[in-house]
């Protein structure tokens, strides 16, 4: 008997207006049907750890499904696919919860436009306190934050890996209730095309220590704070932050020469809190962080205009020097060489690489 095994076309018989039982009949007139040689199982497959239910528009009926799972008590894995309606997604929930009690691993690999995420929701809600170790989801869109922080929370012993793949938005409330919860967490990664949208803020950041200390694969974006930048000269500029009513922490950058006031010492501080964070994962092996910040119009900024103005128009006397060119880049290649000396890879994004856009392809997760 297999471990992983594909479903396809599962809804033939609501298309053609037959049963399940009465399906095997059409295996007799073979091809000429046009869907193939159908056979009917009834004995259950003991060994299938994985079924994969190919992705259909229109969402799965009750009864082209459920005795998928009627047939498979040793699932550990389920590639949770888009229902008809709300109360299917419920119907099967049950019928895992009562048929297929070893599920452990949950994905949502092939989402219709406009999914909702309502069904692996509710699948989520039905196991078993402290059961799940994996959840994938392609897409997800955000519909029900605090439902799903409230159904994490009661996986956090066990959750090993989460990802988020081609994300289209992602509260940061529910980042940091991952990363402050999710003490077995070893793989994290929310990804998407909008930073904005999917971001964890840097408030969230270090409001409550991070539990998930076995961390090796870390993926996500923070939002700095908002920006202000006032003009821009040769001479040197301070700079002091503010917090906005309500709002994220504010950056401003000014022309007046002054002493650090308390608002600024408050920024640069968190931001040391959260460097910090980052390093204390001393388990750490691919580090993926994204960090940006916006302006009062809601512009996401250059990193060029967020630096002190007057660092911006400094020569570099060393670069018409030989011997300074030859060994440029040295002490920070030592210090790599110390600190870091499991390092494998090293990227150098060049100038402007934020604004090329390459493809995403689609990923397939690997569950047991």
């Amino acid at each position: 008997s297999p471990e992983s095994l594909v479903y396809s076309n599962l809804d033939i018989g609501n298309r053609l207006g037959v049963s399940v039982v009465e399906m095997d009949l059409l295996s007799s007139l073979g091809d000429e049907w046009g869907w193939g040689v159908l056979v009917l199982r009834e004995e259950p497959l003991q060994h299938l750890k994985r079924p994969v239910l190919t992705g259909m528009r229109l969402g799965y009926r009750m009864d082209a499904i459920d005795w998928v799972f009627e047939k498979s008590p040793a699932l550990e894995a389920c590639d949770v696919p888009c229902f008809a309606n709300a109360s299917v997604g419920d119907a099967v929930s049950s019928l895992l919860q009562e048929w297929c009690p070893r599920v452990r691993h949950l994905s949502v690999q092939r989402p219709h436009l406009g999914y909702r995420g309502g069904g692996v929701m509710s699948v989520m809600e039905k196991i078993p306190e402290q059961r799940l170790e994996s959840l994938y989801f392609q897409g997800y869109i955000n519909e029900w934050p605090l439902q799903l922080e409230l159904t994490l929370s009661r996986h956090t012993e066990t959750l090993r890996e989460i990802r988020f793949v081609l994300c289209r938005r992602a509260n940061s409330s529910t980042l940091k209730t991952i990363l402050t919860s999710c003490q077995a967490l070893v793989y994290l990664e929310i990804q998407g095309t909008h930073l904005s949208t999917i971001h964890l803020s840097l408030e969230d950041a270090i409001e409550s220590e991070w539990v998930c200390h076995n961390l090796e694969h870390l993926h996500i974006a923070v939002d700095m704070g908002q920006h202000e930048v006032s003009c821009f000269s040769s001479s040197f500029s301070s700079s002091q932050t503010r917090k906005a009513p309500g709002g994220s922490m504010v950056l401003k950058f000014t022309e007046d020469d002054q002493e650090a006031d308390e608002d600024e010492l408050v920024y640069w501080e968190s931001v040391e809190t959260f460097y910090r964070t980052i390093g204390s994962l001393t388990r750490l092996s691919i580090l993926n962080l994204k960090l940006f910040s916006f302006d009062s119009h809601v512009k996401e900024l250059e990193y060029t205009s967020t630096t002190i103005p007057a660092l911006s128009t400094l020569g570099d006397g060393a670069l018409h020097r030989p011997e300074a060119v030859t060994s440029m880049g040295q002490k920070e290649v030592e210090f790599m060489v110390e600190h870091w000396p499991h390092l494998e890879l090293l990227e150098f994004l060049p100038t402007c690489h934020d604004k090329k856009i390459s493809g995403l392809s689609k990923e397939e997760v690997i569950l047991p």
